[in-house]
Parts: C-alpha cells; structure tokens; sequence
C-alpha cells in the first residue's frame, strides 16, 4: 500500500511532462568514500560509476580549519573558487572551467535537493555552513540528466548529518587574527531507528582590510525514523542568517579613483531557510522516495535593494533491481522565482516552472562490464522541451583496476536576472548547452586509491557580456585531466595528492589551467596533526578595463594540531598561509588575499 500511494503520487505529479567532534584516533575515512548517491541517486560503488566522483567526509571537514563550503572546494581534482578574500567571501564556483560569474552553471543540493537564489538564479556559498554536514558528494561534470537545468556544470551534494549515537552534545569555540570568532552547540539522541539533531552556531570576522567585515547566525533540525508500513521519514530544517558588505561597489569605487565608500553605505542582509521532508521505502526489490523541499530568501541592501525568493519542488524517484539490471525513473516538479520589491524600476514578480520525467537504467553482463544509460525531457516555461541523455560503462579489468567511459549532456535555462532584471538584461536568450566526453580509470592499490579522468567538453551558446548586453555569444571547447591518490598508510597516518590540468581554448576567464593539492595527517596517542599544500598556476581573470589576464601563481599551506587533553575537552590550534604569501585571486578586486591567520580551537563533549 505504501509503496502504491508513492507511485501514484509520482504518477500524477508528472502528469503533462515528455559536528561530532571526531574520535582522537580518528583519520579521514577513505573507505567511506566508495559508497555515494549524488551520481545516479542510489547507493553506489564509485568503481562502478562512469562519472568522475571526489567525496569530503565528516574527517575530513574536522581536521581542516574550513568555515564553509568553498574552503573545502578547492582542494578538490576539477573545483576552483574565484574568492575575494576570506571568511564570507563567497566567489564563484567552477567545475571543470564551468561556474559563470555569478555561479549559475553549476547547482548546490542539500540532502539532494536544489537550492539556490530563485529570482538570481545562482547558488549561494556563503550560505552553505558546515556544522551540520556529514559528507559532500561533487559530480564533475554535466548531472543534468538526473538533476536539470542548473547541473550543466556540475554537482555538489550536501549531505546532512544525524545523531550518531544515543546521546551526543557537543560545544566548539574558535578565536583568531583579523578579530575572527565562532561557537557551535550541537544536540541530539538516537532511539532505536529514531534519531535527532540540533544544531547551532554563529561566527564573525573584520576580515584583513576595512571592508572585510562579515557576521553570521545558523540553526539546523533533523529528524527521523520509520512511520508505519514499512516506510522511513526525515524531516531537516536549516536558518542561515548573514551580514556582508557589497564587495562589487568597493572594487567599482577604489578602482575608479574614487574616495573609499562608507561602510554603512555597502551592508547587505541575506536570510536563507531550507526546509525538506522525504519518505524512503525499500521493500519488494524496489526503493522509493518522495521528497517536497522548499527554501526561501530574503535580501535588503543599503543601496535599496530589497528581494524575496523561492524555491520548491517535488522529487519522486522508484527503483527496481533485479540480478544483473536495474531500472530507475523518477519525476520533478520544480517551481521557483520571486519577487523584486525594490528599487521601482526593477521591482516585480518573477515565477517559473520546470517539469522533467526522467528514466536510467544499467546491466551487468558476465564478464564485469556494466553499462549505464538515461534520459531526461526537461519542459520549463518560457522554453522548448529539451531531452537530456546520458550513456556510460565501466569495466572490471582483474581485482583491483576499473575503467571507465561516458557521454554527458549539460544544459541551463538562462535565469530571470538575464533576461529580464539587471542590465545588460536580454530577453531573447537561449540555453546553454554542453557535452562532455570522458573517459577514466581507476586502481586500488593496498589501503589507497589511485583515480585518473582525461575528458573534452563541447558548449554552445554560452551566456556572456558582449557589447554590454548578456548575449549566447559564447562556444568552448575545454579539456583537461585529473589524477588523484589517496591512502591510509597505517592506523596512524594518512596522505592524499591530486593534480587537475585544463585548456579552456578561448575562454579563459575564471579558470586555471594547473592546480595540485596534497596533505597529510597523522595521529600519536593524544595529538593530531594534518597539513595541506594548494598549488594554483596559470590563473586568468578579467580586470577592471574589462581585458582576460594572466595572474600571478601562488602555493599556500594550511596546518592544524589537536590535543586531547581529557574525555571532555579537545584544544586546537590552526594556522591558514602559514608562509604568509601575498597573492590575488580576481584581478577586479584591490585587496589582495588574507595573510597568515591564527585560529585557536577548543571543543567539548558532554
């Protein structure tokens, strides 16, 4: 019955449509990273996923000195922020040289759902806190066969954490340089299959120059446990409230020689909820979900702006598997806009709905090989269907190697800030449109995992400033390589090493064509130490004339030690550019990089 009431509700929804702190001995799980969902929206082997997959476990995130999402990005194969400074500083994120300016090519999920600015249409990383995360799932390359328009780029997947244990109370505190400060209280219990989850949390900074400041407020609630009949709900919440500076005005005044602007004229006030509920099934060799999400915003400037937005939808998704094949579809009905209340000129009520049916399918034949393949017909208002393939193989070669091949269509709807709000507005815009061809491999090589991607991508109509006006001016050819290493040499230490390579052809703004990160940790009775090394080359930004330049190279590392003093209390101590180097991500912005930064750490259990 349960699972008969799902179905007919996915049916008829497509109606019309073609932190706990970690354990003292704890290292970064890499075994816990063979295992995602993000890819193809089941449990999956990533040995046995055609797409290129990187995975930050809840270790992970603790051992480094990361505040939010993108400081954990960018030591990722493929990932890139283009940042203007530190803490709420949000910059754009690229995959594979995808992201625009704002990002609006690649989408932000929480629990799997999207969120994003509805009227803007892009996402929001400073909003994206960690404190109530367990995992992040990133797709490198074009989801939008099981996630729509706005994956032409790429995936990240914020995956929410819940209780751990039968009773978990948790208290961290942070102090540092530039007058930066933070406290999380975390709370929660587990029952049985019942658990829950509180969480909150606040930080603020003055940031290394006058117009660094940033403060935020963040709560979270996640509940869940089985309701009857064989089925499981999860109900989780989330508030982030934030206070910035409109860091665009600053470049556009101290870069025309103007005097420095007033602080109390560049505040700007961002106010994020998420809310999501989703029934899981399993029983009778299928699965099935249903999940309804909505999340809102409210945004008021200084300089009168003044906007609230939406996003909402519901995602249905039933699987059936049988020895050697498996077979999912699923439905979205997705609704998103807002409203411009202010200035006048631009104030109006923005809404569009996009409606996809989707299907994917894959078959294990005798020898190893699985073969995968879906297809999504995608219809948003204003815009033709559009059908959106996917096909991939992966295969078997001896006990510890897999190779691995796939064709990926992206695709993005041009948002209601292009076409119809802010100059160089253009009504006539069309989608965007890529395909990228990958191919890749993969060899486990004791306790480590060794990942190699070559891959090309072909994007047309491409949505740029050209005469000052967005136009689909735009055709790229990319291609680059990532190589990847992970292993635990012992119970006590830990490395990992990558390299990503691209050749963007023409369009070079906002990518960079070497980046290599590598780190280490390692764990001695009550101490913990891990250190991180980025190396950034071959930077290219657009500076304030308006021309693409090459930037300046820069190496950073990151160190952090841990000392658990007693049962109760863990201190720590963080250090960000430890060498203390002078560099610049955005040749727009006037203030170079944060220097050297001391975070003192001390957390609880109780």
């Amino acid at each position: 019955m349960a699972v008969s009431i799902l179905v007919g509700i996915g049916i008829a929804a497509g109606v019309g449509v073609c932190s706990a702190a970690p354990d003292e001995e704890a290292l970064p799980d890499f075994e816990s990273e063979a295992v995602v969902v993000t890819a193809t929206k089941y449990p999956q082997e990533t040995r046995d996923i055609p797409a290129s997959v990187s995975v930050i476990t809840r270790e992970e995130i603790e051992r480094s000195n990361a505040t939010n999402l993108v400081d954990l990005l960018v030591r990722e194969p493929g990932v890139f922020v283009v940042r203007q400074g530190g803490m709420g500083f949000a910059g754009n994120v690229r995959i594979r040289g995808l992201g625009g300016s704002p990002p609006t090519q690649v989408t932000v999920l929480i629990d799997g759902h999207p969120d994003f600015m509805g009227v803007m249409g892009h996402i929001l990383p400073s909003a994206y806190l960690l404190d109530n995360v367990q995992r992040i799932e990133i797709v490198r390359g074009p989801a939008s066969t099981l996630y729509g328009s706005t994956a032409m780029g790429g995936v990240i997947n914020i995956i929410t954490r819940s209780a751990d244990a039968e009773e978990v109370s948790r208290l961290s505190a942070t102090a540092g340089t530039f007058s930066t400060s933070g406290s999380t209280l975390r709370m929660g219990g587990r029952r049985g299959e019942r658990n829950w989850l509180g969480t909150a949390g606040s930080s603020r900074t003055h940031g290394n120059h006058p117009y660094g400041l940033y403060s935020e407020k963040n709560f979270s609630v996640r509940v869940g446990g089985p309701v009857g009949s064989g089925v499981k709900a999860t109900f989780s919440a989330q508030a982030v409230v934030y206070d910035t500076l409109d860091q665009r005005t600053v470049a556009t005044v101290i870069n025309g020689g103007g005097p420095p602007p007033p602080i109390d004229s560049l505040r700007q006030h961002f106010d994020r909820r998420d809310y999501d509920l989703t029934f899981d099934f399993d029983g009778g060799g299928a699965k099935t979900s249903l999940k309804l999400f909505r999340n809102d915003g409210d945004h008021s400037f200084a300089d009168g702006w003044h906007s609230d937005d939406y996003v909402e939808g519901i995602g249905f998704t039933h699987r059936r598997t049988g020895a050697r094949s498996g077979v999912l579809w699923g439905v979205d009905v997705h609704r998103y806009g807002g409203d411009v209340l202010n200035p006048p000129p631009l104030s109006g009520t923005f809404d569009r709905d996009e409606r996809a049916l989707y299907v994917t399918g894959d078959r294990l034949f005798s020898d190893g090989g699985r073969a995968q393949a879906g297809l999504r017909c995608e219809k948003p208002d204003g815009f033709d269907s559009k059908l959106l393939p996917q096909i991939g193989y992966t295969r078997p070669v001896g006990e510890d190697t897999a190779l691995r091949a796939s064709v990926r269509r992206g695709y993005r709807v041009p948002s209601f800030r292009e076409l119809f709000v802010l100059p160089p507005r253009n009504p006539d815009l069309k989608p965007e449109d890529i395909w990228q061809y990958e191919v890749g491999a993969s060899r486990t090589l004791g306790k480590g995992v060794l990942d190699l991607a070559l891959f090309a991508m072909r994007g047309s109509n491409l949505i740029i400033i050209d005469a000052g006006q967005w136009k689909n001016a735009r055709d790229v050819r990319y291609r680059g390589a990532e190589i990847g290493y992970r292993r635990s040499l012992s119970g006590r230490l830990s490395v990992y090493a990558n390299y990503s390579y691209l050749h963007p052809g023409d369009a070079k703004d906002g990518t960079v064509g070497h980046k290599a990160a590598a780190g280490v940790d390692y764990v001695l009775g009550k101490w913990r130490w891990s250190a991180d090394g980025l190396l950034v080359d071959r930077l290219y930004g657009t500076d304030p004339s308006g021309q693409v330049v090459r930037m300046g190279g820069y190496f950073l590392t990151n160190i952090k030690v841990g000392y658990q003093i007693n049962e109760v209390y863990e201190a720590t101590l963080g250090v960000e550019n430890l060498f203390d180097k002078q560099y610049r991500i955005d040749p727009v912005y006037p203030f170079y990089m944060p220097g050297r930064a001391f975070v003192f750490g001390l957390n609880s259990r109780f």
